[in-house]
């Protein structure tokens, strides 16, 4: 049985849905970032609400009826990782789930005013993951697009934090590592006896259908060869990323959406693939610095205040959260968070996964809602009790999937305050999201993130200018229009 707070979710959003706001239908309009235009209201229901076969795709669409939405298939190439596994620095370790190296120059043409008179570019990332954004921008620098770069990163993922701050800072700094000095690290990790209870406590690697017994020590022999050497930091910095990329060719695992598969493939030897890494690293680092970049990656909560960005200060807000898809990064990158030190027991890797945002069920997360408390609270109600309302009651995952969609919704207004206060008047907070179907076939409950979120924006006080619908997913268990991943744009106003 629903519990009465879910049973007066339902009656809300019997009543929002059934009484929804008369607009005019959708228009189509050539993609256009600089448009301040909205739909006038009518008597008619949007489009896409005529066309949708749920209560819930219906709501999505009253929700997005006043904005302008553009099938924007010139954006599908971005918003994955197109061109970025073999793209110098940006190829050191790939993130599935990554946008492309070629979004950023992309926008940067696009979007008005973005650039300042004086051709400095001060931008914030605060999901960096492993450093897109951040590369890209240095990129625009050393190619002279820009003369002047300033970036703020957060990662909540001590390990991809790494990641970034270590390709970042290769990127501004220059100065190609010592590869035969590094490649001596193999000579030193084969002299050296790994005790058993040295090995990582991960049960991971304790299965040897995972990871061969052997691979194991001498991953763990690089590692302390890597902490003991009379090397500078950067050097160091350089071996530890290449150890990471290690980590998964020394094993029959796979990363894939939200988990590790197994393979069934030979794994290669782990000092081979490291020199491999190596050389890999010292052909892509720059011979020369950027004395006009300065960007700062930290390791920090996108739900932290301030962000360590003066307020008003960036021009552009850039980044892909996480989708509300169930996928929990901490356990994707587990492998690497524990071969590299970034987390050595199960209290540790469960307080990393209480740090993350609350997009997936896999831990019950001790922070509390904000939003109703917020003066906003009611807003926020009103465009997720609608979607709460039809998760079937006798679902066993109903608790886990309403937690998720108010938490999910909690952080997200918690991030765009954040970006608001960062931006100076007339900035743009530009975001990638793909949207998920949960439930069965039967009854799906569809989150279109893309709207969601534009709507937890423009609460935070933005103007959505436009959604650029840049690929259509597989529909496997609706049939909605909203089953599609999209680049959404917002701008705080001048």
């Amino acid at each position: 049985m629903p519990t009465n707070r879910t049973h007066e979710k339902r009656e809300r959003s019997r009543r929002w849905l059934g009484q929804p706001q008369q607009q005019q239908p959708t228009q189509a309009v050539q993609p256009s970032f600089d448009s301040h235009s909205s739909l006038e209201s009518s008597s008619q229901e949007p489009a896409e609400a005529q066309n949708e076969s749920t209560a819930v795709g219906r709501h999505w669409a009253q929700v997005s009826s006043s904005w302008r939405t553009h099938h924007s298939p010139q954006y599908a190439s971005m918003v994955v990782p197109t061109g970025n596994s073999d793209a110098p620095i940006h190829r050191w370790f790939h993130l599935k789930e990554a946008y492309s190296k070629d979004l950023l120059p992309s926008l940067l043409a696009l979007l008005p005013n973005i650039v300042t008179n004086d051709r400095s570019l001060t931008i914030v990332d605060p999901f960096s993951g492993v450093g897109t954004t951040m590369v890209s921008a240095i990129e625009q620098l050393r190619s002279g697009k820009i003369s002047r770069l300033r970036g703020y990163g957060l990662e909540v993922n001590p390990f991809l934090q790494f990641v970034t701050a270590t390709k970042t800072s290769s990127a501004l700094n220059g100065a190609a590592p010592a590869i035969t000095t590094l490649a001596s690290l193999v000579a030193c990790a084969q002299k050296t006896r790994v005790a058993p209870e040295e090995l990582p406590s991960l049960s991971t690697f304790g299965n040897e259908r995972f990871f061969p017994r052997e691979h194991v020590e001498q991953l763990v022999a690089l590692r302390r060869a890597i902490d003991e050497a009379d090397i500078g930091d950067a050097d160091r910095n350089w071996a530890r990323l290449a150890l990471a990329m290690t980590v998964e060719p020394a094993s029959r695992l796979r990363r894939d959406g939200r988990t590790l598969r197994y393979e069934d493939r030979a794994p290669l030897a782990p000092y081979e693939v490291f020199v491999r890494a190596l050389e890999r690293i010292a052909e892509d680092v720059p011979e020369l610095a950027l004395p006009s970049g300065d960007v700062q990656i930290r390791h920090g909560s996108a739900l932290n205040p301030g962000w360590g960005v003066e307020p008003g200060a960036a021009d552009l807000v850039l980044f892909s959260p996480p989708y509300p898809n169930n996928i929990d990064y901490t356990e994707v990158y587990k492998t690497e968070l524990w071969a590299l030190g970034f987390v050595a027991n199960q209290d540790e890797f469960r307080e990393q996964r209480q740090r993350t945002l609350r997009s997936h069920p896999s831990v019950k997360f001790r922070r509390e809602l904000k939003y109703p408390n917020d003066a906003r609270g009611g807003d926020v109600t009103k465009l997720i009790d609608p979607v709460i309302g039809e998760i079937p009651s006798d679902s066993r995952y109903a608790k886990s999937l309403e937690r998720m969609i108010e938490g999910y919704a909690d952080d997200m207004l918690t991030v765009f305050d954040a970006a608001y206060k960062a931006l100076r008047q007339g900035g743009f907070c530009v975001y990638i999201v793909g949207n998920s179907v949960h439930g069965t076939s039967e009854a799906p409950v569809m989150i279109a993130s893309d709207v969601m979120l534009a709507r937890l924006g423009e609460i935070a006080g933005f103007t959505v200018e436009s959604i650029n619908i840049a690929r259509t997913l597989p529909r496997r268990r609706i049939d909605s229009a909203f089953v599609r991943e999209s680049l959404v744009v917002l701008r705080k106003e001048a």
